[in-house]
């Protein structure tokens, strides 16, 4: 499996999910594990994201684990929403050979 981080505003998580819930559909369920952290704070490309009353925005970071043919697919959902979403700071990163160690 190959895990993806990817991390988007709030304001689109909800979107995002339902793209992924498309994905998992076509794919045994049981293949298709992800995270959702809803309240991440940091700083990107599209400026600070730290809940506070300077920077009120949060981002969310979704960790995917998908087999390497979905791959494609999970990257066509990422380029969609950046297009449809160019204020919201959507980025994914593609981590080769993620393992579990226990």
């Amino acid at each position: 499996m190959i895990r993806l981080e990817i991390i988007m505003d709030r304001t689109v998580e909800d979107i995002f999910l339902d793209q992924i819930e498309s994905l998992k559909a076509a794919a045994l369920p049981a293949c298709f594990p992800y995270t959702l952290i809803s309240e991440a704070k940091g700083e990107g490309a599209s400026g600070p994201r730290m809940g506070s009353h300077v920077w009120p925005e949060e981002n969310s970071l979704f960790i995917l684990y998908v087999e390497e043919q979905q791959l494609e697919d999970v990257r066509r959902i990422i380029e969609q929403m950046r297009r449809q979403h160019p204020a919201n700071g959507i980025a994914g990163f593609y981590v080769p050979a993620a393992e579990e160690l226990i």
